[in-house]
């Protein structure tokens, strides 16, 4: 499979094919000189974003959901594939507007603010959409989601310095997690920002250097002063690299407990969990004054911890929350993890949405504490669970994370 096309307009298309297993050359023209993004296989080709998108999940997908399964869910990905082409496209405008005047007959001052005016406005939008979703369509990456990164990846790394982005605290975060997604990495192993804003002529350009190819593998150009390779930093000692504790054992043991007849999960944990090397810690929601129906409860846990979802997170956390409630109707969440060493992991605190959280450590010594595990591990429907005077009531649904 060959995939064609500037890198910068292919980011799409390439994650996608690296997140599905697939293996691919590169070009900047097809055979015959075409720069038009195609994607190329022995017998076939098709070109465009949107639809190389849509004949990757088709032809290679595991899962019907990324093109959507509804008539709802599909015109959803249709409309935001639309969406990130034009977002794309005037992104591509305003910088060879400044950068490449040659190319844009009649520079247009006004014209460019406006382009650059929209730009932002897209963003804010998205930026807005995504305070309550972890993907744009559903639960889980669809094409929408690559498309519109392969257009964003470019404006991050091009148009917008870290502090103008600063303002789009969870497209931000959505960009990250998608970039975590399985072997996107090897196509955008980070996220690059302009070193400047984009000049708002092409005078100013000449005077600034140009932006940095935010679309190469994510690295940034080199310049020829530069192109002696420095020194490789120390490389950063992973802080888990020494646990001994088998979380993938773990979760697996615990996912194929038999629940039906009681089995016990206590026995296989208590002989390998190391308080020297893992913490227990209490979750609960700041407000939950808030909390009404237990199905948004439900729903709001979810997105968070597919927020949570990263390869370091998933390797080394394992978790239950659960929706609770009492016999006067109220609705509270109650969680217990399970962090590596002594402290709530940074992967954790910083995700969008665990501000409304709070941690609290928990000490096996303490027999409340001891029990509220025993509890939220057990997912206790039978009597109430309670902590500290605090009745949280019976468990209603919830998520374990593993």
């Amino acid at each position: 499979m060959q995939i064609t096309g500037s890198q910068c307009s292919t980011v799409g298309p390439r994650a996608f094919a690296a997140y599905l297993g697939c293996k691919f050359e590169t070009a900047e023209k097809t055979p015959c000189g075409c720069n038009v993004p195609t994607l190329i296989t022995k017998d076939f080709q098709v070109k465009q974003i949107a639809g190389m998108l849509k004949y990757l999940a088709r032809k290679y997908g595991k899962v019907a959901s990324l093109c959507g399964v509804t008539p709802e869910e599909e015109a959803r990905v249709d409309q935001f594939v639309a969406a990130a082409a034009r977002i794309q496209y005037l992104c591509a405008g305003l910088v060879a507007t400044v950068y490449c005047p040659s190319n844009i007959p009649g520079y247009n001052a006004k014209a460019h603010a406006r382009a650059l005016e929209m730009v932002k406005q897209n963003l804010t939008c998205i930026n807005n959409y995504f305070l309550t979703r972890t993907f744009l369509v559903t639960e889980r990456p669809t094409i929408a989601d690559f498309a519109m990164f392969g257009a964003l990846v470019p404006v991050y790394g091009a148009v917008f310095t870290k502090e103008e982005v600063s303002a789009f605290v969870n497209l931000t975060r959505w960009l990250n997690t998608v970039q975590a997604l399985s072997g996107v990495s090897s196509v955008v192993p980070k996220l690059n920002h302009a070193s400047h804003s984009i000049p708002k002529s092409p005078e100013e350009a000449k005077a600034l250097p140009p932006p940095g190819s935010c679309h190469d593998a994510g690295k940034k150009a080199k310049s020829e002063e530069d192109a002696q390779e420095a020194p490789a930093a120390p490389k950063k000692e992973d802080p888990y690299a020494a646990l001994k504790f088998d979380m993938y054992a773990w979760k697996k043991h615990y996912k194929n407990l038999d629940w039906d007849n009681k089995e016990k999960w206590e026995p296989y944990f208590f002989e390998h969990y190391d308080p020297k090397e893992y913490s227990l810690w209490k979750c609960t929601y700041y407000d939950p004054s808030k909390l009404e129906e237990d199905w948004k409860v439900k729903n709001l846990i979810t997105v968070w911890l597919q927020r949570l979802r990263g390869e370091k997170a998933d390797r080394h956390t394992f978790g239950n929350v659960l929706v609770t409630g009492t016999d006067d109707k109220r609705i509270n969440i109650i969680g217990v993890f399970l962090f590596p060493l002594d402290t709530v992991p940074a992967e954790i605190t910083e995700c969008g949405g665990s501000a409304s959280f709070e941690f609290t450590k928990l000490d096996l010594d303490n027999e409340e504490d001891k029990k509220l595990l025993v509890d939220v591990w057990y997912w206790n429907e039978e009597t109430d669970i309670v902590h500290n005077g605090q009745v949280y009531g019976k468990t209603i649904d919830g998520e374990t994370w593993h």
